[in-house]
Order: C-alpha cells, then structure tokens, then sequence
C-alpha cells in the first residue's frame, strides 16, 4: 500500500515529492534515499547535486529541481516535527522501544548487502577485517552509553551542543540520508543529536542550526565525491560498522522493562517498529 502511494506521488509536482522524502527523514529507520528511489528521482537528485558541485552546463536546471525538493522537506520539517517533539515529550519510553525496532528492523537490510556482495578475496584476513570494523563501531556506542544517561531526551555525548558535533552530525545525518537503506534521523539517534535539532527547528533556534546545515551541505558534498568511493572500495568493513553502529545505539535508547502489563506494551512497540521498517525495506528490495 505504502509503495503504491509513492509511485502516485512520483507523477506529481517535485515539492509533493520532497514532502515524501523529508518525512521519511524524519522516522528512524526509514531511508529518504529509499523513498527517492521509490519515488524514481534517486538518480537525477544524485546527477543535480553533482552537476551543482561541479557547476556544470546543467547547474541551474539542476539547482530549480534542488530548490523545489529542498521546500518540500522543509514544509514537512516544519509541520510534522511538532508531532514528534510532542510524543517524546509525553510518551518518551513508548517512543524510544519503538525506535529501538525501527533500528533492529534495520540490521537485516544492511546484512542483507553483506550477503548479497561477494569478495573477490573471501579470506580470513577480510573476515577479521569486517569483525573489528563490526566491534570498533559497536564498542564505541557502548562507550557513549556509559558515560551519558538514558533516553532520547538526554542520550549523546557532553560536548552535543558544541557547534563541531552539530556540524559533524549534519555530515553523518546527510550522507545517511542520500545512501538509500540508510536513515538519516537514525544516524541522528545514535549520536544523541536527534532531539536537540527536532526541538531547534520547532523553536526556530538558530544558532545550533547553522553548524547542523553547514554539515548537511559537507555531507552531501563528500557523499557525492567521496563516500561512493568507501563503499565501493571497502564495502563489507563499511556495512559491519554500520551494523555495530546500530546494534550499540540500541543500549543508548534502552529502560528497564517493568514486569506487568506496562512491559508488554513495550515490548509490543518493539516489535510494531520492527515490523513496519522491514516490511517496508523488503517492499524497496523487490
């Protein structure tokens, strides 16, 4: 059903679209890269992005198209992130077992890349390769763990407000974001910085925003001159980092599971989030 309504919206105005593609950016776990694709606009966002970069003969045909993707994220920015910012605040625990499935609905896709790309050297040396990736990036989310509280409103390192980490979580959201079967405000959970900016934009705080939206610009730029080449090159490390990335944030998103009916309900968000994130990464896959 879901991709049914994409490929309706795929035949209409560049904005509607762009409204699609920043909602999914909103919901951790969903890909505004898969939805661009879903919507059969991946390949000329990624051609207008470099044709701007590089100021080819296409730059301003290529810069309209931009703009007019670039107001309708931000027309769904704007109107849907006060929901969100409302169901933290009132139903933060529910919110964040749900967000714990959306991450493990994720693992499968990634592993399924894993699967799906063959090594021309499948040697222990590449399997211990992928192994340390996998641990280096899991260790590290179980580090920011230890040293900062629990839950979406305070999970992130002490230093999450200064303008270098915003700047770097712009980077990491919007390389995130045009990868299609990665999550962008996923990316943003798992650095801490989810909440602050939901709540920056709601609020129209400017001056986290500025680093943020600068990083955004870098990302996309080293996205499309730089990351393809990583993934390319070192695609199984890359993908098993991701991978300990997101079992590791899921430590940084856990509360004690009360034993009553209340720890059911949770549990019961995990596995609604879970499902609906894999169901609609199978429906991209096919």
């Amino acid at each position: 059903m879901l991709v049914k309504i994409l490929l309706l919206v795929s035949s209409i105005n560049p904005i509607l679209k762009g409204i699609c593609i920043g909602l999914a950016n909103l919901i951790p776990g969903v890909s505004g890269g898969t939805v661009a694709v879903l919507l059969g606009i991946y390949d000329r966002l990624i051609f207008s992005l470099n044709a701007v970069f590089t100021r080819s003969s296409d730059a301003r045909s290529s810069l309209l198209f931009l703009t007019q993707i670039l107001i309708g994220v931000l027309i769904s920015v704007a109107v849907f992130s006060k929901v969100l910012l409302g169901l933290i605040a009132s139903r933060e625990v529910q919110l964040s077992f749900l967000f714990i499935g959306f991450i493990i609905g994720s693992i499968p896709t990634v592993l399924r890349y894993t699967h799906s790309t063959r090594s021309s050297t499948p040697d222990r040396g590449s399997r211990v390769q992928n192994a340390l990736a996998f641990i280096a990036a899991f260790g590290l989310m179980v580090g920011l763990s230890l040293i900062t509280p629990g839950g979406l409103t305070s999970i992130g390192p002490v230093w999450i407000s200064s303008w270098w980490y915003l700047a770097l979580s712009g980077v990491v959201a919007a390389a995130s974001m045009v990868i299609p079967g990665l999550s962008g405000s996923l990316m943003l959970i798992i650095m801490g910085s989810y909440h602050l900016i939901l709540k920056s934009v709601q609020t129209v705080q400017i001056e986290p925003l500025i680093p943020f939206m600068g990083g955004v610009l870098l990302g996309f730029v080293l996205m499309v001159r730089g990351i393809s080449w990583c993934l390319t090159h070192h695609l199984k490390p890359s993908l098993w980092a991701i991978t300990g990335f997101l079992c590791g944030s899921i430590l940084s998103l856990w509360h004690p599971v009360p034993g009553s009916f209340e720890g059911i309900k949770l549990i019961l968000f995990v596995i609604i989030g879970y499902t609906f994130v894999e169901k609609f990464n199978r429906h991209y896959s096919k």
